[in-house]
């Protein structure tokens, strides 16, 4: 079972890392290391992502878990870029937590959804689940800027 600490230290993982666009801020690192930070991650539990290049500088981090069939597919995404942070810097990428809240850059906007992915995907596996369809899911980049990420992504993946 997730416990609230797990979620808390996952989110905050995350949120350490900076990935403000660089289609927004052009000084930017992107969301290549957070995305890193997830595949490395889920490669821990035992499954696999691979990217998928959207353009230049841009890669969506995907997988599926495959179903055993006869079932409909699901497809989970969360975007792992964040908007900039001039007017917090000092305190941006250290994470607090304040009663119910966790304080930090993108820990609600999506780094938060992408710890929800990164444990939902964890328990499916952790306890043998074999769902009907794949789950498919996605760390999208560029949401935060032009959304190619998740255009190139429903492109490729969703059915017409």
């Amino acid at each position: 079972m997730i416990t609230r600490q797990e979620a808390i230290d996952l989110i905050s993982d995350l949120v350490k890392i900076e990935s403000a666009n660089t289609w927004l801020i052009p000084e930017g690192s992107g969301e290549r290391k957070v995305q890193e930070y997830i595949r490395d991650w889920l490669a821990n539990i035992g499954i696999e992502t691979h990217f998928e290049r959207i353009d230049e500088g841009h890669e969506n981090l995907v997988g599926t878990m495959k179903g055993t069939g006869g079932g409909k597919p699901i497809t989970l995404y969360a975007h792992a870029d964040t908007v900039g942070f001039e007017l917090w810097k000092d305190r941006a990428f250290n994470p607090t937590v304040d009663g119910d809240i966790l304080y930090g850059l993108g820990s609600a906007d999506d780094k938060g959804h992408c710890a929800s992915i990164m444990l939902a995907l964890k328990e499916i596996k952790g306890r043998g689940i074999q769902p009907a369809g794949d789950v498919n899911f996605c760390f999208v980049a560029d949401e935060e800027g032009t959304t190619v990420g998740t255009i190139d992504y429903v492109e490729k993946h969703e059915p017409t």
